[in-house]
């Protein structure tokens, strides 16, 4: 079984070797001792986030806050191949949250939130940082019960000029589209990385449609039922992810010890 997975600053794991003892503390530490209970000889993983993560056993668990790792392995995890980037369309409420969990999950490498011009969400400076720090929480929180050593990263809030510009700079673009002229499944995957973009539940303009394409993006179907904009990306990114070789039992990652 794949063990838990933590995250601290990438200095706390600066300079660590084989038989280093690693100290979790803080809302982590909290996480690990009093919501998972660790105990004394249970196997964890801690990661930078950054690629970096010491694997080993639980050493200490001093109190209800901290639990100490006794360092067993220390591995450097390479960005997956081909990187996969979701742009969501802002959607209404928990709807929101609920597409950035499942994205993370399902191992979608970075999500872009998107100010479409049918999305109903329409959120000031303040509004637009304070909502982009809850849904990188959720990130994290899903890329911890995913036990994601390189957790799912949050961007945005862009426009669809931002994104135009995004596009032109490179990547394969699929545009989630129930007119379009060809099935997801219809697109062959190559090793290039990948963009899914997805609508709000208003749809896309005819302007964005326009726009996205004269760019370099594809518009594709996804068969004959009309999925929600909460769960449209989530299932787009797990074709891909399969048909483009990121669910072989490697998942795509290359561990160098």
């Amino acid at each position: 079984m794949t063990p838990p997975v933590f995250y601290v600053q990438p200095d706390e794991l600066s300079g660590k070797q084989v038989g280093s003892i690693v100290e979790l503390t803080g809302d982590e530490g909290r996480h690990a001792a009093t919501v998972k209970r660790l105990r004394v000889g249970q196997a964890i993983a801690i990661a930078d986030g950054l690629g970096l993560v010491a694997l080993g056993r639980v050493h200490s668990v001093p109190d209800k806050t901290t639990i100490t790792l006794a360092v067993e392995q220390l591995a450097h995890l390479s960005p997956p191949t081909p990187k996969l980037t979701v742009v969501q369309a802002l959607i209404k409420g928990e709807r929101m949250e609920r597409a950035i969990e499942t994205l993370t999950e399902v191992g979608v490498d970075e999500i872009i939130c998107w100010a479409a011009a049918s999305s109903v969400v329409r959120l000031d400076a303040p509004g637009a940082s304070k909502a982009l720090d809850k849904w990188t929480r959720r990130a994290k929180e899903s890329s911890k019960q995913a036990r994601r050593v390189l957790p799912a990263q949050v961007s945005g809030i862009i426009s669809t000029q931002e994104l135009v510009l995004q596009i032109s700079a490179g990547s394969t673009v699929l545009i989630l589209d129930e007119n379009a002229p060809f099935s997801l499944a219809d697109v062959e995957m190559g090793g290039e990385d990948l963009m899914i973009v997805v609508g709000p539940e208003g749809g896309l303009t005819d302007e964005e449609r326009h726009e996205l394409t004269e760019v370099g993006g594809r518009r594709v179907h996804m068969g004959p039922a009309v999925l929600r904009a909460s769960t449209a990306g989530t299932v787009a990114a797990g074709v891909v992810l399969s048909l483009g070789g990121r669910w072989s039992p490697d998942g795509g990652l290359a561990w160098n010890t």
